[in-house]
């Protein structure tokens, strides 16, 4: 039995640390700009706004479909929201009140089947679904009967685009030298729909810091670095545009840039800004909040999934890199209508973090103060959709009124 409440109105608050659940490196690159503009936040005549939770799915703990871990969550027509477990191989979609209609998919590597399905999205009345340990991109109808199958023969991290191909980011071997760091050179193709490499759209130079990489007693425990230097890309829901966050960081404490490009998947350079922002040193109790949470989820059992054991602090403090100054942003998210949300590193202070929000054009329009365990993965002018873990590791799909 599905549980879907509707608290009153009042804003979301708690005291504890969340972790993401753990996604394909993200990274960006550089493009050819048309012009170039400055864009201060902090000066600009903008509202800030907060989160307020409206609606919130959690399956009972006796559902054998209860929740674990979730990759992924999309909102379609009607209210109804396609949530992604990679652990169950499978999709569960549930209607505006909250009740489970469907559920697409299963363990296996038969057609329409999953071994790990990491991402998800809607293209009209289609939903696709990427399994990079298939290296495939399954696409149902709305009834969830398998439509097609686009097998594209790489690991990585995919997306559907609008023109029905699809655009994968991938890491090639080879390491080429910049200023004297060592980089990978990891390119953003481009494949047809029938799963042939078209051209590359662009290549992304992410560091070579390498994931973070834990020792447990099960083995070694993966993650992405908390403090690198790797930039941020992601395509819009429309699947028209890409948005790139070249966040080169900063070598010490003081007046810095980050640099926001949008491209249309044509090649088109939409706009590039640059943000204006102040560095600030990575102390000592920036490290220790990373190391607190990992050790907190490592330590701890969720639901379905054993505890990793005892974990040693030094062991976590030692795999996290660490560099002279905070980067300026670490997620990014973009918008049904476009707005690029951009989480400030710097900004987590209690109980919130901040979220700044551009619009289509690149122009801010004030900060959004997020519930900090809420991990955000959709939006739109009004509404944000997130995972929120409780105390015993159970996540839980919430949405938020932005007010």
């Amino acid at each position: 039995m599905v549980r879907a409440t509707q608290p009153p109105d009042r804003a979301l608050i708690s005291s504890s640390e969340a972790e993401r659940f753990v996604k394909p490196i993200q990274s960006a690159a550089a493009l050819l700009a048309l012009f170039v503009g400055h864009l201060v936040p902090a000066g600009v005549a903008a509202q800030s706004r907060r989160l307020v939770e409206d609606f919130r799915i959690l399956p009972a703990e006796s559902d054998s479909l209860a929740f674990s871990a979730i990759a992924d969550i999309e909102s379609g027509r009607g209210g109804r929201v396609y949530v992604l477990q990679p652990d169950l191989r499978v999709v569960q979609v549930f209607d505006s009140s909250g009740k489970r209609v469907r559920v697409i998919g299963r363990r296996g590597s038969g057609p329409g089947e999953f071994q790990f399905p990491l991402r998800l999205g809607l293209k009209q009345d289609s939903l696709w679904v990427w399994d990079p340990t298939s290296a495939r991109i399954s696409v149902f109808d709305e009834g969830g009967r398998l439509q097609r199958t686009i097998s594209l023969g790489t690991v990585g991290s995919a997306r559907l685009l609008a023109s029905g191909e699809v655009a994968i980011k991938r890491y090639d071997e080879d390491a080429v030298r910049d200023g004297g760091v060592a980089r990978l050179r990891a390119p953003l193709l481009r494949y047809s729909a029938g799963g042939a490499i078209v051209d590359t759209l662009l290549h992304l130079d992410a560091d070579s810091v390498g994931p973070l990489r834990i020792p447990v007693a099960a083995g070694m425990a993966q993650g992405q670095q908390p403090f690198t230097t790797t930039p941020l890309w992601a395509v819009s829901p429309s699947g028209t545009s890409l948005v790139l966050v070249e966040r080169n960081l900063a070598s010490r404490p003081g007046d810095a840039i980050y640099r926001i490009r949008r491209v249309s998947t044509a090649g088109r350079v939409i706009f590039v800004r640059e943000v204006k922002y102040t560095a600030r040193r990575l102390e000592d109790a920036d490290l220790e909040a990373v190391v607190d949470a990992w050790v907190a989820r490592l330590t701890s059992s969720e639901r379905g999934r054993p505890s990793s054991g005892t974990v040693r602090r030094d062991q976590v403090r030692r795999a996290i890199y660490r560099p002279a100054t905070l980067p300026p942003v670490g997620d990014i998210l973009i918008g049904s209508d476009d707005s690029i949300w951009l989480r400030r590193v710097d900004s987590r202070s209690g109980n919130t973090a901040s979220w700044i929000r551009f619009d289509a054009t690149g122009r801010s329009i004030g900060e959004v103060e997020a519930p900090v365990e809420a991990q955000l993965m959709r939006a739109s002018a009004t509404h944000v959709w997130a995972v929120v873990r409780d105390t015993d590791g159970v996540p839980a799909v919430v949405r938020y009124r932005v007010q």
